[in-house]
């Protein structure tokens, strides 16, 4: 089991195009409609809740400024979460570190990625690149189940698991009926301990380099239903995406449907220019999927704005334009020679429904 979370990575990843996004100072212009609510959890465990929509408040979307150590520099908040434009979309998270502590403005490594060779499962997780020593944040409300090594092998204190030193924390709401967790590894120190309560945003510990790491920084996951690493999803599918600012993801099949793992995906903004090498899942082992968008490639945290996808299938490179929307996820299909369709997943009816 180790081998699925080892070598997570604190090195930058690759990337073409211009890399200048030091400052983001604009304002969203988007408007709520409806937002799934994090369903709160009034009862003791096991009792499981369903999830609701309700009206997401206006006044949600303000975003705080950041101020960085460089009174010249300053980043954006995020959106407050929970927050969610599509009734679809689940940002019920906030990042657990801030944005202008990372040295790079992209993941050092994605959900679902290979780790290494040998490895024959995926990434479980997204990896925020910071320095050992960054605070990290409670990402929302619940209580710590978990806050020293051995996370992986359910056996606290053994110094020798994959994920070092590391905290997880049970959420007070759910999502469809189940439990929320979110996990944070390789840490320094950690500054809660089993049973606490945490607010979101609270300092829990520092992150670190300890267990499998290749470098410094913070190893985050969300788990749905079960604590296992069976049970994780994307990250950048639940967590609040920066002040203009969205999230791209898509199902990237063969002509009959059948995934293509490890797909170069190009996206390039036609503003900017600014273009993002990223691949889909690496493989479906131990990596899961959306209830609703069943997605197999992910980009988040995304300058809202204009961009081509281009995938190349059968030795001819096959592009579209899309326009990715401030604090929603944007949505494409990809089914090989059919190229590419923009419509969001068909939510099928029961079976008693004409």
């Amino acid at each position: 089991m180790a081998i699925l979370v080892a070598g997570c990575s604190g090195a930058a990843p690759l990337e073409a195009g211009t890399t200048s996004t030091a400052t983001r100072r604009s304002t969203s212009t988007a408007t709520a409609t409806l937002s799934p609510t994090p369903t709160p959890w009034p009862t003791e465990w096991p009792t499981l809740a369903a999830a609701t929509l309700a009206p997401y408040p206006l006044s949600n979307l303000s975003s705080t400024l950041i101020e960085a150590e460089d009174d010249a520099e300053w980043r954006l908040a995020n959106f407050d979460a929970p927050l969610a434009l599509n009734p679809h979309d689940h940002f019920y998270f906030m990042p657990p570190v801030l944005s202008s502590d990372w040295r790079y403005d992209v993941p050092s490594s994605r959900y679902g990625e290979l780790q290494a060779p040998t490895n024959i499962g995926g990434h479980t997780g997204v990896d925020f690149p910071v320095d050992s020593g960054t605070p990290v944040m409670a990402a929302a409300g619940g209580r710590v189940m978990f806050a020293d090594y051995g996370l992986l092998y359910g056996d606290e204190g053994r110094g020798d698991d994959p994920y070092g030193l590391a905290i997880l924390i049970r959420h007070d709401f759910g999502f469809e009926g189940a439990r929320l967790f979110s996990v944070y590894a390789h840490l320094s120190e950690t500054v809660v301990e089993y049973g606490q309560y945490v607010e979101a945003g609270e300092l829990i510990g520092l992150s670190g380099n300890s267990g499998q790491s290749t470098g410094p920084h913070l190893h985050f996951e969300v788990r749905l239903a079960e604590n296992t690493l069976y049970h994780t999803l994307n990250p950048e599918l639940w967590l609040s995406p920066g002040e203009d600012r969205g999230v791209l993801a898509g199902r990237i099949t063969d002509t009959y449907g059948r995934p293509l793992f490890a797909r170069l995906v190009e996206v390039r903004n036609l503003d900017s220019g600014r273009r993002y090498d990223t691949y889909s899942y690496s493989t479906a082992i131990s990596i899961g999927q959306d209830p609703y968008y069943g997605e197999n490639y992910v980009l988040g945290d995304l300058p809202a704005g204009r961009y081509e996808i281009a995938i190349s299938y059968l030795y001819a490179w096959r592009r579209i334009e899309v326009e990715v929307r401030p604090g929603t996820v944007t949505f494409f299909t990809f089914t090989g020679a059919n190229e590419y369709r923009l419509d969001l997943p068909q939510v099928a009816k029961p079976a008693n429904v004409p």
